[in-house]
């Protein structure tokens, strides 16, 4: 199995999250299955675009808030220009984030207890859900 760049990223989350004892799933999002209708089938069954890489829940007793937090984390690679704070589609250095991943994003940081990012590399990734430990 070949890993690209933004996979690494993601294993090396993956693998923090894990020493970390941290509950987490990953929304299956990626256009792999090809079987005619697919696609079509998981629209109606509730998939969107814009779903974040990575949900992770920060149980009360180890938040900072002490009610508990759920992490919403759109990973992209690591990026080697830093723009700063906005939410913006990115294409001059190869890394893009649609429109809908903004939303989904923005919208989740609506809502008490969730918060969302989008986060260039592992260890942006890592730093964000380290803001919500004790």
């Amino acid at each position: 199995m070949r890993l690209g760049p933004e996979d690494r990223e993601q294993l090396t989350l993956v693998n923090y999250i894990r020493l970390n004892n941290l509950a987490h799933w990953h929304p299956i999002q990626e256009n792999v299955i090809k079987q005619p209708g697919y696609w079509s089938k998981m629209k109606m069954m509730g998939w969107n675009k814009g779903l974040s890489d990575m949900i992770v829940y920060i149980p009360s007793e180890r938040c900072k808030s002490k009610s508990g937090a759920l992490v919403f984390i759109e990973l992209k690679k690591r990026r080697t220009l830093k723009k700063s704070g906005e939410f913006k589609k990115i294409s001059s250095d190869g890394i893009s984030v649609s429109e809908e991943q903004i939303e989904f994003i923005e919208s989740v940081n609506t809502v008490t207890g969730c918060q969302g990012a989008i986060c260039y590399g592992s260890d942006e990734a890592i730093s964000f859900i380290e803001q919500f430990l004790i």
